[in-house]
């Protein structure tokens, strides 16, 4: 009498433990990409907010020039803002307020920010963005020239 023939792969398709086996890889893969996506959100909220400030940077130098006044941009935990000083007033031009997944630290010769006369000189300044996974530094040099640098 002839014996039936095992059950083959070919015939019905994949075992149990192959299934669990795939199920398993796909839910892997799918929750590393999922983390990653989150962080690369993450970071480019950052160099969002860092090329805001940068513009910024670029601006008030630029305006302190051209317009013959002071602009500081003066810097808090929670916000920073953009203030113009004339002769005898010191006007907020726009106020920013910083994201709570970022923070902000710097440093330079003004305790409250940074400064740029209508001569073109700024203050030197290092300033610090910074969250969980990445962190963005902006350097504004004494003749008002920024560069960024983020990793």
């Amino acid at each position: 009498m002839k014996q039936n023939a095992p059950i083959t792969l070919r015939e019905f398709g994949f075992s149990l433990i192959e299934m669990v086996a795939i199920l398993a890889i796909f839910g892997v893969l799918c929750l590393t990409s999922t983390i990653s996506l989150g962080k690369a959100d993450k970071s480019t909220k950052l160099q969002i907010f860092a090329e805001n400030l940068r513009f910024q940077l670029d601006r008030i130098a630029i305006n302190s020039k051209v317009q013959g006044y002071q602009y500081q941009i003066q810097f808090n935990p929670t916000a920073y803002r953009v203030v113009v000083i004339r002769q005898l007033s010191v006007d907020a031009v726009e106020s920013i307020s910083i994201p709570n997944s970022l923070s902000l630290s710097w440093s330079s010769g003004d305790e409250l920010g940074v400064k740029c006369f209508p001569s073109g000189a700024c203050s030197p300044a290092n300033i610090s963005i910074e969250s969980k996974y990445a962190k963005c530094v902006l350097r504004l040099s004494l003749r008002g020239r920024t560069s960024m640098k983020c990793n």
